[in-house]
């Protein structure tokens, strides 16, 4: 019991520490994006919804792709762009403020699509690593078991 508890620890703390790598390097990539990043107002043009199958749980989920079109500082229009990112309150028609690299104008982003990513990732590599290290501790200093 004792070794399953640091085992199963270790396993829980490594990977949470590398989901907090992976979003503090998500992070410092956000933020170098969005220091160089333009600001436009972008128009969803369409949304492709979709059934995809996960083979973990054996069930369909409903995936969409949003595309948008704006314009660039220096004139130039950009349409059917994906943007990676999607939210139950989007609809054909709304517009919403988009930022895009100057350097690869195709290249946009919503500071609300890039900071759930962050989140997410983070949050869920802090749970891990808690629970590995209270597991890693209790399995190290728990009740000794004589034979």
């Amino acid at each position: 019991m004792k070794k399953a508890k640091i085992v199963t620890g270790g396993v829980f703390l490594v990977v949470g520490i590398i989901m907090l790598i992976v979003a503090f390097v998500v992070k410092g990539n956000n933020k170098k994006f969005f220091k160089t990043a333009v600001k436009t107002e972008a128009t969803i043009e369409h949304i492709d919804s979709y059934r995809d199958y996960n083979r973990t749980t054996g069930k369909y989920r409903t995936k969409h792709d949003v595309y948008i079109s704006y314009q660039t500082a220096d004139g130039a229009f950009y349409e059917d762009v994906k943007l990676g990112y999607y939210k139950n309150s989007m609809r054909e028609g709304q517009t919403l403020t988009v930022y895009y690299d100057p350097q690869a104008p195709t290249d946009v982003q919503a500071k609300e699509g890039s900071k759930l990513v962050v989140w997410i990732t983070g949050g869920i590599g802090a749970l891990f690593s808690v629970i590995g290290g209270v597991l890693l501790i209790s399995g190290a200093v728990g009740r000794r078991e004589y034979i």
